[in-house]
């Protein structure tokens, strides 16, 4: 047995790839589940892969399990307007793929249009033992735009605890003790403010400490008598 290795990229995110290995009987429902899983995505929003050509041009659509396509397609399928619609869980792999780099786009979210770009990066046999579809490398987080599990950002405070926050701040401002404290600093400030330049350099008494002040050497010569 084979098993195709694509590659994965993700547009909003620089860095982040995924390389899945699934095998060549796997179907595109398949492909959808393992991603899913992956990056913990939600089964509550419309999802799609598309056949593409070498620059990631739409080529054919396949639809999840279940969607009722409208009458009117997408224009960049009207060639294949004759041809019958494909749906994920009846889709083998094998019969999609015919380039050795052969492309799909897999968009999560149509509302929002999130694109994921997917190239056949190997053709490879199954390992023994081994259970397929698989995640074989990984790099970069998962996007937080599109996941279904919320990351809390250090310094956010959840909505309930909003009341104690609130109650906090204001019994510490509502303290007269701290109020009281406040006053004082404030008064001193207002003394100081209250001297001039001239004023602050009497107050310097670091002439004293020169060891030419007359006085000071007068007691030390009265000392060693």
């Amino acid at each position: 047995m084979f098993i195709y290795r694509f590659r994965i990229n993700f547009e909003e995110q620089d860095g982040f790839t995924r390389d899945i290995d699934l095998l060549t009987n796997h179907t595109f429902l398949d492909f959808h589940n393992i991603i899913k899983e992956n990056l913990s995505l939600s089964e509550d929003v419309e999802y799609t892969f598309y056949m593409c050509d070498h620059r990631y041009r739409k080529r054919r659509r396949i639809y999840q399990p279940g969607a009722k396509p409208a009458p009117k397609r997408h224009a960049e399928e009207e060639q294949n307007n004759e041809a019958p619609i494909l749906y994920m869980d009846k889709c083998i792999l094998s019969d999609y793929i015919d380039d050795p780099h052969q492309k799909f786009l897999y968009i999560y979210d149509l509302a929002k249009d999130w694109n994921f770009y997917i190239e056949l990066a190997r053709i490879m046999r199954a390992t023994d033992g081994k259970k397929y579809p698989l995640i074989s490398a990984s790099q970069g987080p998962i996007p937080m735009e599109i996941s279904r599990k919320p990351i809390p950002l250090p310094g956010i405070i959840d909505d309930d605890d909003d009341d104690i926050s609130a109650i906090g701040v204001e019994s510490i401002t509502d303290d007269p003790e701290m109020e009281m404290d406040a006053d004082q600093n404030d008064d001193e400030d207002e003394n100081l403010d209250g001297y001039s330049d001239e004023d602050l350099d009497e107050l310097d008494d670091s002439s004293f400490y020169q060891s030419g002040s007359p006085d000071l050497d007068d007691e030390i010569d009265e000392s060693k008598a």
